[in-house]
């Protein structure tokens, strides 16, 4: 049986690698604006203020994922295709016109995509991986959040200073356009009828309740929710902030991306080698308050850029861990249902990360960076004790 199991993963391999790379390619879209935001709303002529609010909105948008689950069950590789697609519209339309209209449409297309995109991606392997070895298959599609930000983090900054934000687009564009191509070609057809386990996959209404019946479920809900609110709180004002107290311009700033993806990227080393091996459930509760205490630590280094630099470093480092864990979990709770709750996950994320980029600005405005970090780091806390004293999966 070990054998068998061994095997079907090494089979995924080309798979999860065409998996990864198009995530790659959306996240660009998702990261890259938080490092510009400031020569990215000079160029368009709006306030910094307007854009937030737009990158807020298009977290809202992703809350329409439950109303994608239906679609997910009958098919995940469409629904990728579908979702990439959209991507490539809309980051053309931004290459070609290069005005706030067609750049906030490529923002809203592009975070439908990943609200397409990843739960389907997540179910696909959910489909393939046993349980035992899901945390190393999702750490490995991870690596694509990392990566979008070592590569697009300094790419955006030189190509909006260099050359105008046209550029950053057209290159997302015929990026994913590739991508599109890869999956159609590599990534094996599903009908996605029956789940790993071998049982029928139930209907929208039965796979609806028996989520909401179901404590882990709701638990980890709460707790990603928790999670992606406490850290919005702070990266909507991170480019904002060291621009303010260390005197930064855009292209330090997006080279420093390099340092915190690095940073991205060993958090996501530790899911894929040991998440399976010391427990899950353990690395999220772990990494929820570990994170809790660089948000505390960050106000109190903030004068000194050596310590504060240090600190963000440990800090991406340790919410990778907690954000990446809670997928894996995701995964195993309802598996004849599993289209469905990673649509409600999803949407819980993007429910918090929309109130984090939009309430993030406001609080910065209000009360100042320490407001930011207090908040952020009690609602960490919170999460990592729900997960501990109420969250029960066996692992």
């Amino acid at each position: 049986m070990a054998n068998v199991t061994l095997q079907r993963v090494e089979r995924l391999a080309p798979t999860l690698a065409t998996l990864t790379f198009a995530r790659l390619i959306l996240n660009g879209m998702r990261r890259f604006p938080y490092l510009v935001l400031t020569p990215l709303s000079a160029a368009l002529g709006v306030p910094r203020a307007t854009l937030e609010t737009v990158l807020s909105l298009t977290w809202v948008l992703s809350l329409i994922s439950p109303f994608a689950s239906p679609f997910i069950e009958r098919g995940r590789k469409r629904v990728m295709l579908v979702g990439i697609g959209l991507f490539v519209i809309g980051a053309g339309l931004a290459a070609v016109g290069q005005t706030f209209g067609f750049v906030a449409l490529a923002l809203a297309l592009g975070s439908l995509s990943k609200t397409l995109y990843d739960p389907s991606m997540l179910a696909y392997v959910g489909d393939h991986v046993p349980f035992a070895r899901r945390g190393m298959a999702i750490g490995v599609t991870e690596l694509a959040w990392s990566g979008s930000l070592v590569t697009f983090g300094p790419l955006s900054a030189f190509l909006i200073t260099r050359v105008g934000p046209g550029a950053i687009f057209g290159l997302l564009a015929i990026c994913a356009a590739v991508a599109w191509l890869v999956l159609l070609r590599v990534l094996p057809n599903d009908t996605a009828q029956r789940t790993l386990e071998g049982s029928a996959r139930p209907s929208a209404g039965v796979a609806i309740r028996s989520i909401l019946q179901s404590r882990p479920a709701l638990v980890l809900l709460l707790a990603i929710f928790l999670i992606a609110l406490a850290f919005d709180l702070f990266l909507i004002i991170y480019e904002s902030w060291l621009i303010e107290n260390f005197k930064l311009d855009t292209l330090t700033i997006g080279n420093l991306s390099f340092v915190f993806g690095a940073a991205e990227l060993g958090g996501e080393a530790v899911i894929i080698f040991l998440s399976d091996r010391v427990g899950k459930k353990r690395l999220a509760v772990a990494a929820a308050l570990a994170t809790a205490a660089t948000y505390v630590l960050l106000s109190l280094t903030a004068a000194t850029f050596a310590l504060a630099m240090l600190t963000l470093f440990v800090m991406f480092f340790c919410f990778e861990i907690s954000t990446i864990s809670v997928s894996p979990l995701a995964t195993e709770i309802a598996p004849a249902a599993r289209g469905y709750m990673l649509t409600f996950i999803w949407s819980s994320v993007a429910l918090g990360r929309a109130l984090g980029t939009f309430g993030g600005g406001v609080l910065f405005r209000a009360a100042g960076f320490g407001a930011n970090m207090g908040a952020a780091a009690v609602l960490s806390v919170v999460a990592g004790v729900l997960l501990w004293a109420f969250f029960r999966l066996r692992d």
